[in-house]
């Protein structure tokens, strides 16, 4: 038995594609995929040759707040794929590489003391754009974060099949339970299926990894793993800009549980605000609906409850809904934004 390889080459529809990116854009770097849109069927070659999908996400053009977390843009240096929108900056391609730890922070800046302000997970890449003693800077090329990362944190890049879908995943040296673990990938980490199934563990590049945790990148999922895996973050620790087991902040969670069914969901609560979805009313509120505040998100969640990254709690929590409601108006004020993702949506119906 081995465990289904993606296609090395799948097809996605963009409506807006006409031939290269526009100003907001956010790529989703998927090797091996053609895009089809008004310009016609072909492949894109960007990022270092790879060809990519373009998520059209005009965001900046709506939110000029978001532009200094989502452009790769500094005084002296830009990416390429700006040019014509960023003065005398030299523009460069950069390089796109691989994270290649379970966790990799992203650092406001190149400086030791920087505020973490995102992390990324094995698998996801990142486009390199300066180099720095310590860390390079540049860009999440999946959410298009701008930030620094280590420099030990990323490697060349490979083609990856499947993604993890439990909170984590301990992989081990050989298939066999009693093994110790050698690492530990968070929900939403890549890897490479590289061979068979043995003893319930997939043969992937990094080790053995319980077949449970993977599904096919490009797979529909189970409905029902993914309503576990959300319950399965309960308990983890609040973390500013955290994105995994470890620590994981309010949008952290958001963004890691959506983007098992949208992968360009946004980072930041603010940005999830004003994309994730559509609006609805207040009064039409559902089980799986996004509720907004002011620098936070939370999840309408069975039996009448919240789920949400508190930073009150400390952790991740499920709690009684009209209790939270009214802690969290005392401090932050009512509701400001509800959103309903039709996916989850659809999901929530199906098992709720």
């Amino acid at each position: 038995m081995t465990v289904p390889v993606a296609p090395l080459l799948r097809h996605v529809s963009c409506p807006a594609f006409v031939g290269r990116p526009m100003i907001g854009c956010i790529l989703i770097w998927l090797p091996g995929t053609m895009v089809t849109g008004r310009a016609g069927a072909k492949v894109v070659p960007w990022l270092d040759g790879s060809p990519c999908s373009p998520i059209w996400r005009s965001v900046m053009a709506l939110h000029e707040q978001f532009a200094t977390r989502l452009r790769a843009a500094k005084h002296d240096v830009a990416w390429e794929g700006l040019q014509g929108d960023v003065g005398d900056a030299r523009l460069v391609a950069g390089q796109v590489r691989m994270v290649a730890k379970p966790i990799a922070p992203l650092w406001a800046s190149e400086h030791p003391d920087a505020r973490q302000v995102s992390e990324l997970v094995f698998g996801q890449h990142f486009r390199v754009l300066e180099s720095g003693q310590n860390r390079f800077w540049g860009q999440c090329v999946e959410d298009g974060y701008v930030g620094h990362i280590g420099r030990s944190e990323l490697s060349k890049p490979e083609v990856l099949t499947h993604e993890v879908i439990a909170r984590s995943a301990p992989i081990r040296h050989e298939a066999d339970i009693k093994a110790p673990p050698i690492l530990t990938l968070p929900l939403g980490a890549r890897v490479s299926v590289t061979g068979p199934v043995v003893n319930n563990f997939a043969t992937s590049m990094v080790g053995f990894v319980p077949v449970h945790a993977l599904r096919e990148l490009g797979v529909e999922g189970d409905d029902a793993v993914m309503i576990q895996t959300l319950e399965g973050m309960l308990g983890t620790p609040y973390v500013w800009g955290g994105g995994g087991y470890m620590g994981i902040d309010c949008s952290g969670l958001v963004q890691a549980w959506v983007r098992l069914v949208e992968p360009g969901v946004l980072r930041d609560a603010d940005m999830q605000e004003a994309t994730l979805g559509q609006v609805v009313r207040d009064e039409s509120r559902q089980v799986g609906d996004f509720l907004f505040w002011p620098g936070h998100v939370a999840i309408v969640w069975r039996q009448h409850s919240l789920f949400h990254a508190s930073g009150h709690h400390m952790a991740v929590v499920n709690e009684p809904l009209d209790t939270a409601l009214a802690r969290i108006e005392q401090t932050s004020g009512p509701v400001r934004t509800t959103r309903r993702h039709p996916i989850i949506a659809a999901l929530m119906r199906d098992l709720v």
